[in-house]
């Protein structure tokens, strides 16, 4: 009898997975949605992965699967998902293309901006648990491939995964796998070598006049001790209205992108060399709180997962 299980936010996407190899096709799959086991609850503090899979009830490996086309923060608010797994020691794969013919308005070759990368690659290295990508194919016209044979790589390191015991330790397919990654990295910085870098909402500042300015602004801001110490200071500015404000994605999942890329030096969220703060301009501290209140039994609690401050129109959140 299998040990394995699978959990999915929606049936197709357990359907899909269990495709991926024999062993996985009389697998038993359960929906994320409500009494499930705390070792999966857990996983789910930032928004529900498409797929966990569990051996003998641990989970092993968490699965994102996405056709969207690569641009803007499509990719980046998935993220949470997978920074929540490598918190608990458990390997993802992100399945997105990373080239994508956009349509309508403004039609164009899309590429999966570096940036994406370069995170990954930090929550690797800081979680000494694999965040790794795979690229979903497309044609000479950059249109998805999908006859099936998109899912050749992945498949083949589901096989590769599951003989190995559920580890990801030795892995042939790891090694492809990685440099498919750095591949897709520096052919982006060749096409836009602006993705290697910040984007214009997301600025570098000095942390004494940043506390300066806003103490002009706002009033005096009795940020602690451990934020002035930092000489520097991200902010990530989100331009949303007072009336539209009560919304997590994208930016949400676009903060763990500038932390542990830009951030980051630790695995709990105030091992920082450079502060991160999310500037929300345009809404006051009253209406923000309504909105968005700091509460883990909704959405709106990843606005302080791992952000030092949350810098409003008439004051500044922080020591959450």
């Amino acid at each position: 009898m299998t040990t394995l299980r699978i959990y999915a936010d929606e049936p197709q996407e357990a359907l899909w997975f269990k495709r991926l190899d024999d062993r996985l096709r009389e697998t038993e799959y359960r929906l994320l949605n409500g009494g499930l086991p705390e070792e999966i609850e857990r996983l789910l503090d930032y928004d529900r992965p498409d797929i966990i899979l569990t051996d003998r009830g641990e989970p092993v490996l968490v699965v994102e699967k996405s056709s969207e086309v690569p641009s803007g923060h499509n990719m980046g608010q998935r993220f949470g998902r997978m920074v929540r797994a490598a918190e608990h020691d458990v390997p993802s794969i992100i399945f997105f293309p990373y080239l994508a013919m956009k349509h309508g308005t403004h039609a164009g070759r899309c590429y999966a901006n570096a940036r994406y990368f370069t995170a990954m690659w930090e929550v690797s290295s800081i979680h000494e648990a694999p965040f790794w990508s795979i690229n979903w194919p497309c044609d000479d016209d950059a249109e998805l491939v999908t006859d099936g044979s998109e899912d050749e790589l992945i498949s083949r390191f589901v096989t590769e995964f599951l003989d190995n015991d559920c580890s990801i330790v030795g892995l042939d397919t790891a090694t492809e796998i990685r440099e498919e990654m750095r591949w897709g990295y520096d052919r982006s910085v060749g096409v836009n070598p602006r993705y290697e870098s910040l984007p214009r909402s997301a600025t570098i500042r000095d942390t004494d006049a940043l506390v300066s300015e806003w103490e002009t602004d706002r009033g005096d801001v009795d940020v602690s001790e451990e934020f002035t110490n930092r000489a520097e200071t991200l902010v990530y500015k989100c331009n949303m209205s007072p009336e539209k404000c009560r919304r997590e994605d994208p930016y949400t999942g676009m903060q763990f992108v500038y932390d542990y890329g830009w951030c980051r030096e630790g695995p709990d969220p105030r091992d920082k060399h450079r502060n991160l703060v999310i500037d929300v301009p345009k809404v006051p501290v009253e209406t923000w709180v309504e909105k968005n209140p700091n509460d883990p039994q909704r959405k709106s609690a990843l606005w302080y997962a791992t952000a030092d401050a949350i810098s409003l129109k008439d004051g500044v959140l922080h020591d959450f």
